[in-house]
């Protein structure tokens, strides 16, 4: 069974390292929120993000920590999950305890089996054979073994260890988490190998140092057909230095909304934010009159009508 699953992963990182720039017209899986409550973090740092891909190469799911608080004296990190269809959120705290394990506590009973408890899912510098066990509020225990460790290449150059955790209940294999100390969770596979039932890491932003693609989008986003009643057109110059030209039509009166992100998603500045008749239009992106300082790198403007919305991307050179 090691061998299976050392080989089977191997596969995925080779198809990872291969196909970071696929166009795939699988549909995205539309799974309820709290199934992904089982996919967690480290390291544990305000500003570290997760961007993840399902078993289709679409756009799954986005992880982020964006502040800390403490919970019956202990420190926690607060980290959003932002589900790719219909961009729904939910949020957990993290936290590194004493005795060398990360812990997951979900504040909402309706999402999770660990209410207002801690969930021990990882353990810090684990070794093969390590294993810990839980018991959740149906009465279920829960089995964690570090099964092995595997040498890898394929993150972004990096050559790093993997552990392969099997977590089991009290009767059957659930599901096998693949973790990196760098990166954190790079791959969960559930029991089915072959029904695409897995989600592996597709970029990650970590201490100040982006891998990867971090953004909630599809390839397919940016490739698809436009919609009949608008058109986003690309940014010109594109890089450009200070000032940028983006130009929109639209063919029906109707309240548009055109935003620029960050790669963290961050919102930089609403450029339009209001009814507009149909026709073609054109807007000026100056970085030196919003009142933030950018720095070099990728950006994304999106516009939003009605319930439908397109993204482009652009480069900010200083």
């Amino acid at each position: 069974m090691k061998l299976i699953h050392k080989l089977f992963f191997l596969f995925q990182l080779l198809l990872f390292s291969n196909l970071y720039t696929l166009v795939t017209n699988a549909q995205i899986l539309n799974k309820p929120m709290e199934e992904y409550l089982g996919m967690f973090a480290l390291p544990l740092e305000v500003g570290n993000l997760w961007n993840y891909r399902n078993g289709y190469l679409q756009p799954e799911i986005k992880q982020s920590i964006i502040d800390t608080l403490t919970i019956e004296g202990n420190k926690y990190y607060l980290k959003k999950y932002q589900y790719s269809s219909g961009y729904s959120e939910a949020y957990e705290y993290l936290r590194l305890t004493v005795d060398g394990y990360y812990a997951s506590r979900v504040l909402d009973s309706n999402l999770t089996f660990f209410p207002n408890q801690d969930y021990l899912y990882y353990k810090k510098n684990a070794n093969v054979g390590d294993i810990w066990i839980q018991e959740d509020r149906r009465g279920v225990i829960w089995y964690h073994i570090i099964l092995d460790t595997i040498q890898v290449s394929s993150f972004w150059g990096s050559f790093l260890p993997v552990k392969i955790v099997e977590i089991t209940d009290s009767s059957l294999t659930r599901y096998w988490e693949y973790w990196s100390e760098e990166f954190g969770l790079v791959q969960q596979q559930n029991a089915d190998i072959g029904s695409g039932g897995w989600s592996l890491l597709w970029g990650c932003y970590i201490n100040g140092q982006r891998y990867g693609d971090t953004v909630l989008v599809s390839v397919d986003d940016e490739k698809q057909n436009h919609p009949t009643d608008f058109k986003l057109f690309q940014n010109y110059p594109n890089p450009f230095n200070s000032s940028t030209i983006i130009s929109y039509e639209i063919s029906i009166s109707s309240f548009v909304l055109i935003i620029v992100y960050d790669v963290l998603g961050n919102e930089i500045v609403q450029l339009v934010n209001e009814i507009k008749s149909p026709g073609k239009y054109q807007l000026t992106f100056d970085v030196t009159k919003i009142n933030k300082t950018l720095s070099t790198g990728i950006y994304f403007y999106k516009i939003f009508l009605d319930k439908k919305q397109q993204t482009k991307k652009m480069i900010y050179l200083k």
